[in-house]
């Protein structure tokens, strides 16, 4: 449509983050359900003002945020699964042919991994290997809530607005450790997180100790299965996004609160809401949790 857009790198406006486990999910749900309702708005006659090509490029951007999350949610819960089957995973009984696969697998797990921190050089910002994976481990949580907004209530509780002081997230109530609990595990949705977590856990002991009743032998059906690099790879890498929340409940973070210096800003510079700059400004941006 002619717009440019760029990137200032310096900060015009001060806010606040979520500074609890339940703000963040709330805000992540919110978003989620905003991508969802990109598709049906774009379907919507109100929107034939605009051009075909803008609202099938918005829908489509919507469709694939909603398809991603739905995809780690199944791809999350097949691995398990894959493990549970108790056999091998390479279609070969040649232990040549396992070792040139074995090799082939380990190297293309080392060209992924160059190829993420390539990325991540080119683009010039800090970052992780496997970015992409951030908050996927809310995915399950993300699908309910879009459900939930389009079967049974379009009225979400209380207001989702990041740092506005109507938001019940950022009230900072003291609970009792049950009712912290549920509300992070069952409120908020982790008890999917819990719950994979433990069934991939267990997944992968009883691939290993199946293996010592197998007729290729203990170590041709190991690096066949929980061994083999792809599937190794992709273990740790559900593991380190589902762990995610777990050590959050074992460990809590402590936020420490910051005083913004509005007092010296010049009639030049912009200001934040009155409710938000009240408040304290949380130095964490949930950067780098997967």
């Amino acid at each position: 449509m002619g717009y440019k857009t760029f990137q200032v790198d310096e900060a015009l406006q001060f806010g606040q983050v979520p500074a609890s486990l339940a703000g963040h999910i709330a805000q992540r749900k919110r978003w989620n359900i905003g991508h969802a309702q990109q598709i049906v708005a774009m379907l919507s006659s109100r929107s034939k003002s605009l051009s075909s090509q803008l609202r099938l490029s918005i829908a489509r951007n919507g469709f694939g945020i909603v398809f991603e999350e739905i995809g780690c949610l199944l791809g999350f819960a097949a691995v398990p699964l894959l493990l549970f089957c108790g056999e091998k995973l390479v279609a070969t009984s040649s232990p040549n042919m396992v070792a040139l696969q074995f090799i082939l697998s380990l190297g293309q797990v080392l060209l992924t991994w160059a190829y993420e921190f390539l990325q991540a050089a080119y683009t010039g910002h800090q970052s992780t290997p496997f970015a992409f994976l951030e908050n996927k481990w809310l995915a399950g949580s993300n699908v309910y809530a879009i459900l939930r907004f389009y079967f049974v209530s379009r009225k979400p509780k209380g207001s989702f607005i990041t740092g506005s002081s109507e938001n019940s997230f950022n009230h900072k109530t003291e609970l009792s450790l049950c009712m912290r609990l549920y509300r992070d595990l069952w409120g908020n949705g982790i008890f999917y997180s819990v719950i994979l977590l433990t069934f991939l856990l267990s997944s992968m002991i009883y691939s290993s100790i199946s293996a010592t009743g197998k007729v290729e032998g203990v170590f041709m059906h190991t690096i066949t299965t929980i061994a083999w690099p792809q599937l190794a790879h992709i273990c740790a890498l559900v593991l380190k996004n589902l762990s995610v929340p777990m050590i959050y409940l074992l460990d809590p973070p402590k936020y420490t609160a910051r005083a913004i210096p509005f007092a010296d800003m010049g009639t030049s510079q912009l200001k934040a809401e009155e409710d938000v700059v009240q408040g304290e400004a949380v130095q964490a941006t949930w950067k780098g949790i997967w």
